[in-house]
């Protein structure tokens, strides 16, 4: 909230510059919605982060009084074991979609739709459609998406149903996805050899 209300105020270019540790910020729109341009200075904030070597970052936004976000936690971490840990607290906070928490929600609420797991399923086919890749490969993309290794299971099910995943090794498992498995993308079910 006050990072948007110094971005559009004169005489901020100096502390923003410091805040964000470059002129990141200065490439989103003033004219932008308040809500899209949030969305994208908190990009602009967590890509600067991730300039830095081996770098990986979370966020988790915090809403008081009504649905707007406050304030947005930033985590930043070198080891995939960090972004674990922290998607896990994410989606237990908001079991709905994993990304904010808001007073006035209670938290047995409940959840009025299943996990939307098309981000991650675009993010899985964008990296690794036409090619295998480990299990371990695609959880550490799930990770940095902000998943867990359980939507990461399911949006493999969801690809496998649509023919456009399948698990290359082992041949033979008692589970759908192990860990130490070889799964194949595809681009469209058209490249699907099956």
């Amino acid at each position: 909230e006050e990072i948007d209300r110094f971005y559009t105020a004169t005489g901020m270019t100096n502390a923003l510059d410091q805040l964000f540790g470059s002129t990141a910020w200065t490439s989103v729109s003033r004219a932008a919605p308040e809500s899209h341009r949030k969305e994208l200075l908190l990009d602009a904030y967590c890509g600067e982060l991730e300039t830095l070597p081996n770098v990986r970052t979370g966020r988790f936004s915090i809403s008081t009084k009504n649905e707007t976000a406050r304030l947005t936690l930033i985590f930043a971490t070198h080891d995939d074991k960090g972004l674990q840990c922290w998607n896990d607290v994410k989606w237990k906070l908001d079991p709905g979609v994993g990304r904010s928490a808001a007073e006035r929600r209670p938290d047995a609420q409940g959840i009025l739709f299943s996990d939307d797991l098309s981000r991650l399923k675009a993010a899985l086919r964008r990296d690794y459609a036409g090619h295998s890749a480990s299990f371990a490969d695609l959880l550490s993309l799930a990770l940095r998406e902000g998943y867990q290794e359980k939507h990461l299971r399911d949006a493999l099910e969801q690809l496998s149903e649509e023919g456009l995943a399948a698990r290359e090794e082992p041949i033979e498992s008692k589970s759908h996805w192990p860990p130490d498995s070889a799964v194949r993308l595809w681009d469209s079910e058209d490249n699907d050899p099956a």
